[in-house]
């Protein structure tokens, strides 16, 4: 006889809050923020408020494109039923290959916040050494991963 594997749901809502938190702060936030208004000045503010609107109108869009389809789970599966198979497969790899580019901008981040502090180790060493971190994080127990980004998130806040 087979055993039924089900998943466990083992992450607080602290984890899911924190999580949440963290990821819209991001570590290249603070280094993209920083040069924006140095190159803009405060008008970049302005900026941020449009843009931000825009995301919020695009949210609030596609919340209530959920509630109207109870079949969809994903905005690929939206844009497959309306666009068609091919745009829903060029918008996956496309939303994959974006998360993979900025993966590497926050390793970038990452290393020139290090070397900041340690100006003797080069950059390429800390992004690999938390590329690293990153990976093991992700192939451990989905408990220690949720811990472990709550307190990443809190740094990120408090900082």
């Amino acid at each position: 006889m087979q055993q039924e594997h089900k998943l466990a749901r083992t992450l607080s809502g602290r984890h899911i809050n924190m999580i949440a938190l963290g990821g819209t702060i991001g570590t290249g936030l603070f280094l993209g923020a920083g040069d924006s208004i140095q190159k803009a000045g405060p008008a970049i503010v302005l900026v941020y408020i449009i843009t931000g609107l825009f995301v919020f109108a695009m949210m609030r869009a596609l919340g209530e494109l959920l509630l109207s389809d109870h079949d969809q789970t994903t905005f690929i599966g939206f844009i497959k039923s309306y666009l068609g198979p091919r745009a829903g497969f060029v918008m996956g790899w496309t939303y994959w290959i974006g998360w993979i580019i900025i993966a590497m901008a926050e390793l970038t981040a990452i290393g020139k916040y290090m070397q900041f502090w340690l100006p003797t180790t080069p950059a390429w060493l800390w992004e690999l050494i938390f590329l690293g971190l990153l990976y093991t994080m992700n192939i451990i127990a989905v408990k220690a991963f949720g811990e472990t980004e709550f307190w990443f998130a809190l740094i990120k806040i408090v900082a």
